[in-house]
C-alpha cells in the first residue's frame, strides 16, 4: 500500500511538473514573440544612424571638408574592426569597383552575372535598395539572408562607440565587407554611392589580389557635392583609381571628361582602357547605354581572366550579360487595378543622361494612352528633365511622393528626402509642367495613383526616381527583387 501512495504521489509531483514546464515555456515563448529579433533590431539600429539626407546637407554647407573627415573617420573605423583581421582578409579577395553617373548599378550588376556563369561565387554591394535593405548585399545575386545580415551589422555595430558608428551608407559598407569575408566569396564587386574619392567603398583595402576599377558614363549630378564642372565630376570619380588596378572606362560623351580620366589614369602611372569598337558592336541585343554598359563590364571581366579584349563576344558571354537580372531599371510588368490590366514601365532614371535612354525605351514598349508617374528628388533641376519627358506626349503626367500606400501600416517614409521637401519638389514638377502645356493630376501615394488613373490610360511608366520605382514593388512583393 506505502508503495501505491508513493508512486501516485510520484505521479502527481511528476504532473504538476510537466504543468510548471509548459507554462514557463509558454510565457518564454509569449516574451520571445514580443522582443524583436536580431534582424528586427539591426534594422532599428539602422535607422537610427544619421541618414544620407543629413550626410549630403552637412556637405554641402562644409563645402566638402565633413566628406574628406568622415572618409578618414571610416577608415580608421574599417583598420580597427577585428583588430585589423578584417582588413587582412578583405586583401585577399579580387576586387571590381564602379564609379559613374549612370549604369554604374547595371554595370556592376553584369560583371557580377558574368563571374557567376564562370563559377565564381559573387559578393555584390549596390545602392539604393527599392524595398528591403538586405537587397544592396547580394551573396551569388541574391540578397543577403535576415540572419546573415543581422550578424554581420550586430557584430560591426557592438565593437563600435556611438561616435565612431558612421552614417547609413558608410556603415552598411562596412556591413557588406564583414558579410563578403565572413561568408567566404571569391570576389568583390562594389557600386560606388556618390563620387569615388571619398566614398566608402573607395577603403577596400588594397591587396595582392587584382583590383579591376570601372567607370562609366558621366554627366552633371550631385553638383553640390562633386563640383560644377563635368573636369570636377571627372576627378571625383576617378577617385577609385588605384596604381596597378586595372583602370577601365566607356566611352565618354563629354570630351573633357575623358581627357580628365586620362590625366588621372596618367597620375598614377596605369593605362586607361577603353572597351574596343569590335566588341561593343559585337554586343547584339544591346542598344545604347546598354551596350556601353554590357562593354565596359565585359572588358573588366575579361581582363579578370587575360582573354584578348578586341575579340567579338562569345555566345557563352552573351547568355551571362543577358541572365543579368537588375529590378527597376528598364522593367515591363503587369499590374491589375479593378477589371484593368496596365502595361507598367518601371525605369529609376533620374538625371538627365539616364533619362532620355529611357523615354527612347518607353516610347517603343508603350501601348495605347501613356501616362507617366514621376517625383524628382534632391537638388535636381526639374525643367531639363520634365522637357525630356514631354517628348514622350503623355496623356497625364501623375505626380507622387515615394510612398507605397497612404495607409500609417503600409507608408514606408524616404528619410533621404524627406517627405516636407518631396512635396515641394512635386509643386515644383506641377507648376513647370502645367506652363509646358502638360496634363497633371496629383496624389498621396503610388497606389493611390493607380487605383484613380483616367479610364483611357493603358500604360503607365513610372519613373524620375529609384525610390518612386520601390514604392511600386513594396505593393508587389510577389515580385522578384
Amino acid at each position: 500500500m506505502f508503495k501505491i501512495e508513493m508512486s501516485l504521489e510520484l505521479t502527481i509531483s511528476n504532473y504538476f511538473k510537466a504543468l510548471r514546464r509548459i507554462y514557463n515555456f509558454q510565457r518564454h515563448l509569449s516574451i520571445a514573440k514580443k522582443m524583436p529579433s536580431a534582424y528586427q533590431e539591426a534594422i532599428r539600429r539602422l535607422e537610427n544612424l544619421q541618414t544620407n539626407y543629413q550626410v549630403l546637407q552637412s556637405q554641402i554647407k562644409s563645402g566638402g571638408w565633413t566628406q574628406q573627415s568622415k572618409y578618414a573617420q571610416s577608415e580608421k573605423t574599417l583598420n580597427d574592426l577585428d583588430q585589423g583581421e578584417l582588413v587582412e582578409k578583405l586583401q585577399k579577395i579580387p576586387l571590381f569597383h564602379v564609379a559613374g553617373t549612370k549604369g554604374k548599378g547595371t554595370t556592376s550588376a553584369m560583371i557580377d552575372s558574368l563571374l557567376r556563369e564562370k563559377g565564381f561565387r559573387t559578393g555584390l554591394f549596390t545602392s539604393p535598395h527599392l524595398c528591403k535593405v538586405n537587397e544592396r548585399i547580394r551573396i551569388d545575386g541574391k540578397p543577403i539572408s535576415d540572419e546573415d545580415f543581422a550578424f554581420s551589422f550586430h557584430h560591426i555595430y557592438e565593437q563600435l562607440k556611438p561616435e565612431q558608428r558612421p552614417a547609413y551608407f558608410s556603415f552598411l559598407t562596412l556591413v557588406a565587407f564583414h558579410a563578403f569575408s565572413r561568408l567566404r566569396v571569391d570576389v568583390v564587386i562594389l557600386e560606388v554611392g556618390i563620387g569615388g574619392t571619398f566614398c566608402t567603398t573607395s577603403l577596400f583595402p588594397v591587396g595582392p589580389m587584382p583590383r579591376v576599377c570601372c567607370v562609366t558614363a558621366l554627366g552633371y549630378d550631385h553638383m553640390s557635392i562633386l563640383g560644377h564642372t563635368i573636369e570636377e565630376i571627372s576627378r571625383a570619380k576617378a577617385g577609385i583609381f588605384r596604381r596597378n588596378a586595372t583602370l577601365i572606362s566607356t566611352r565618354q560623351e563629354y570630351t573633357e571628361a575623358h581627357k580628365t580620366l586620362l590625366e588621372e589614369a596618367k597620375k598614377i602611372i596605369t593605362p586607361l582602357l577603353i572597351p574596343s569598337e569590335n566588341l561593343r558592336e559585337s554586343l547584339y541585343g544591346k542598344e545604347g547605354p546598354m551596350k556601353c554598359n554590357a562593354s565596359v563590364a565585359l572588358t573588366a571581366v575579361r581582363t579578370f581572366f587575360g582573354k584578348s579584349l578586341d575579340e567579338a563576344a562569345t555566345k557563352e558571354e552573351m547568355e551571362g550579360l543577358n541572365k543579368t537580372f537588375w529590378p527597376g531599371r528598364q522593367q515591363i510588368v503587369w499590374h491589375n487595378t479593378g477589371e484593368r490590366k496596365l502595361k507598367v514601365l518601371l525605369d529609376g532614371a533620374h538625371t538627365l543622361e539616364s533619362l532620355r535612354p529611357c523615354v527612347n525605351w518607353a516610347a517603343k514598349m508603350k501601348e495605347g494612352n501613356l501616362a507617366v508617374l514621376m517625383n524628382v528628388t534632391k537638388d535636381r533641376k526639374v525643367k531639363p528633365l520634365i522637357d525630356i519627358v514631354a517628348d514622350l506626349e503623355p496623356s497625364y503626367l501623375i505626380l507622387s511622393p515615394n510612398v507605397a500606400k497612404t495607409t500609417e501600416k503600409s507608408q514606408i517614409p524616404d528619410k533621404n528626402f524627406p517627405i516636407e521637401k518631396q512635396l515641394e519638389k512635386i509643386n515644383e514638377i506641377e507648376s513647370t509642367a502645367t506652363k509646358m502645356g502638360l496634363k497633371t493630376l496629383r496624389f498621396n501615394s503610388v497606389n493611390e495613383s493607380l487605383e484613380n488613373l483616367p479610364t483611357e490610360i493603358t500604360t503607365v511608366l513610372i519613373t524620375g526616381s529609384l525610390y518612386l520605382v520601390g514604392a511600386f514593388f513594396q505593393l508587389r512583393p510577389d515580385l522578384p527583387l
